[in-house]
């Protein structure tokens, strides 16, 4: 199985079952003896819903765990986490750290055609504003990834730095 980490060893899948709810959790090893796992809930959308990530701290083990209620936009098969919750332990069960975020207020805009929805379109968009651009097809004249918008084009963020660097006319 390819989890997206070519250091990653030992990956597991298995069903389990909290709270009457199904669950899917993905569980791998990390160098430096770190264990990291991922809850799924097909219920939630696929959406995740638990991330925990155990490993060694000086002489102690730490366990980080964030976990997420998933909320879905009315009318969309869109996905949020309503409520998310981070915690930090020692394996001794001492609470080192302790968050927690609520959504109260979502709003998503329509969809905009892609024909139309381009960085020429968007007049309010300021020169100087990094976008990661992911091309559908190979384009030899662009490389895929964070490029600079001029004002006019996107391009290559050093080609943007050697501009800003040059003495104004």
């Amino acid at each position: 199985m390819h989890v997206g980490r070519k250091d990653a060893t030992d990956v597991s899948v298995a069903r389990e079952e909290e709270r009457g709810e199904e669950r899917w959790k993905v569980e791998y090893r990390l160098p430096r003896e770190r264990t990291l796992r991922l809850w799924i809930s097909p219920k939630q959308g696929g959406s995740i819903v638990r991330i925990q990530e155990q490993f060694k701290a000086a002489d102690f083990e730490i366990v980080d765990t964030v976990d997420c209620e998933n909320r879905n936009v009315p009318g969309t098969e869109t996905w949020f986490p309503k409520q998310t919750v981070y915690n930090q332990v020692k394996g001794d069960g001492e609470v080192l750290m302790h968050e927690e975020v609520e959504v109260n207020v979502v709003s998503l805009n329509k969809p905009i055609d892609p024909s139309i929805f381009t960085l020429k379109s968007i007049g309010s968009l300021t020169p100087g504003t990094f976008v990661h651009r992911k091309a559908k097809k190979p384009d030899a004249s662009f490389i895929e990834g964070v490029a600079v918008w001029n004002g006019k084009i996107l391009v290559p963020t050093n080609e943007f730095d050697d501009k800003a660097k040059e003495p104004a006319p």
